[in-house]
């Protein structure tokens, strides 16, 4: 069984799977917020089924066509939480 799925609320909180963090990293996106605001619309702007047709134009031997399917799934998703996943960690809310 995975640990955590692809569609799993884990994936919510940056915190909890990004061990990278800059030092200030939190700090410089709360204070530049107005451009990480842009940067989200921006993605939030992009069709899902750009999203699909990229996915769909990745190497055979790269991803296997269910590793497509629940990439294209799992990005989507994202991209539609991304706002709220964004402000959760530069609020310091995650859990």
């Amino acid at each position: 069984m995975e640990k955590n799925k692809w569609n799993s609320t884990y994936w919510n909180d940056i915190d909890k799977y990004n061990n990278r963090n800059l030092r200030g990293l939190k700090e410089y996106l709360l204070i530049n917020k107005d451009h990480l605001s842009s940067y989200i619309r921006e993605i939030k702007a992009v069709p899902n089924k750009t999203i699909k047709e990229i996915i769909e134009g990745v190497a055979a031997n790269l991803l296997t066509a269910t590793q497509k399917k629940v990439l294209s799934k799992f990005l989507i998703r994202r991209k539609k939480r991304l706002d709220s996943i964004v402000k959760r960690y530069v609020n310091g809310l995650s859990t």
